[in-house]
């Protein structure tokens, strides 16, 4: 690093500055996805231990962090993650997930079922007409990649 500013930030691009996040520490022993959202008004960033999806919208991110959180995406993250690993959750780990496929597994009334679970209720009405479009945009996104980019960084 000779000649080179002191710190650096790495990492840093466009969706970092994204107001919505769905975020996994990558030190997690579990796959917990989490909602990280803006406080008064001013976006969040998190540090190099997590990864984690951008997006302008609550309702992305809370329809992204569902999915995540379902059964299906638990039980493929625990057959091909090592959890003695130090850092069990890593970004080739993460970019084997198939957000299309695991949507298209999921019906909106296992989304309802991941947020009881949990105990966590939307801060918004969200319909099934809701979970349907947002399957369509994720289907569109796996057929344009170069446009809209759905990996974890």
């Amino acid at each position: 690093y000779q000649g080179r500013p002191r710190f650096s930030i790495f990492g840093i691009g466009e969706y970092s500055f994204k107001p919505f996040k769905v975020a996994i520490s990558g030190l997690y022993k579990k796959p917990t996805f989490s909602m990280v959202l803006p406080i008064n008004g001013q976006t969040v960033l998190l540090d190099d231990t997590c990864y984690f999806l951008g997006f302008d919208t609550y309702l992305e991110c809370l329809l992204t962090a569902t999915v995540l959180n379902s059964p299906p995406v638990r039980r493929f993250l625990g057959s091909v993650v090592f959890t003695d690993a130090k850092r069990p959750y890593t970004k080739e780990v993460l970019m084997r997930v198939d957000l299309i496929q695991a949507a298209r597994l999921l019906s909106f009334s296992a989304l309802a079922d991941v947020w009881a679970s949990v105990g966590y209720v939307p801060k918004m009405e969200v319909l099934a007409r809701d979970f349907d479009e947002y399957r369509e945009r994720l289907l569109l996104s796996g057929k344009a990649r170069d446009v809209i980019q759905y990996s974890l960084f």
